[in-house]
Parts: structure tokens; C-alpha cells; sequence
């Protein structure tokens, strides 16, 4: 099933997200507390006193005919359906099928050098695992401020 996209704080008719009624389901009318103790993945994490991310905020709300989406981004799946949120502010290059801010955000946000060329966009079916790439290098620099484990 091709994911569908959509963009942070926007409003679509609820008709753009019928081809994911599942997905929909689990996350509409939500918040992100409520999502995380049911067993949602957030990156950062909310209990990490993210500055931009706070558990009230919700992913998709209902109202009237509508469907609006918050200040969250981020790739969701349940089974074989996708929903990528891009920011308002993203422009996918044609050429290259690369969204260069969200690159910026994720080198910004996982402190990682500017100098560092990641191909965060290489394919639409593979943009979850091109996140890997951004989210290793993170929890490698964690593992190591704790030290070695030794037996």
C-alpha cells in the first residue's frame, strides 16, 4: 500500500485518510501520553522535557468533517498502513526525492555535524529505515556516557 502524506498543522477532509481507517483509528482524537502508554514509539521521548513536544498534544483530532493535524511529525504505521507527517515548511527535491529540512531538523535535533550527508529520502517505501541512520549515531553517544558493561 503507497503511504499517504500529509503536513503538520493542517486541516484535510477526512475523505484524504480513508485508505488508512485502521491506522486513523488508533491515533484520532489521542494524545501523545495516551498514545505512549499504549505502546506508541515517540522520538524524543515526552518524559525527556522535550522543549517542542508535550503529552497533551494530539496527531490527528476530528472536528466536523475534518481531520487536523498538530505540531507532530514523524513516519506512523499499523500493519500495512503508512501515514508520513512532513512540516509545513518541507519541499521534496523532484530530482533527488530528498526533503532537505527534515534532514536539517534531524541533524539539529540529534546534534549530529552539518557535515554529514544522509540520504533521508532515498525511496518513499524505505524512509522508515533511512531513519535508523540518524538514530544510531544518538543512542551509540548514550550508550557510551554510561561506560562499559562488564561482568
Amino acid at each position: 500500500m503507497k503511504p499517504i502524506l500529509i503536513k503538520d498543522n493542517k486541516s484535510y477532509d477526512k475523505s484524504k485518510l480513508d485508505a488508512i481507517p485502521s491506522l486513523t483509528n488508533q491515533v484520532l482524537d489521542k494524545t501523545l501520553n495516551q498514545l505512549e502508554q499504549e505502546g506508541l514509539f515517540i522520538f524524543p521521548n515526552i518524559k525527556d522535557n522535550s522543549d517542542d513536544l508535550c503529552g497533551e498534544q494530539m496527531i490527528l483530532q476530528s472536528f466536523n468533517n475534518n481531520y487536523y493535524s498538530s505540531n507532530v511529525m514523524g513516519f506512523l504505521g499499523f500493519g500495512e498502513e503508512q501515514l508520513f507527517i512532513q512540516s509545513r515548511f518541507s519541499v521534496v527535491d523532484e530530482e533527488t526525492n530528498r526533503d532537505y529540512f527534515f534532514q536539517y531538523l534531524l541533524e539539529k535535533v540529534l546534534e549530529l555535524p552539518n557535515i554529514t550527508n544522509f540520504d533521508t529520502f532515498s525511496s518513499q517505501s524505505e524512509q522508515i529505515f533511512n531513519l535508523y541512520m540518524f538514530l544510531f549515531p544518538l543512542y551509540l553517544k548514550k550508550a557510551m556516557r554510561k561506560g562499559l558493561l562488564l561482568y
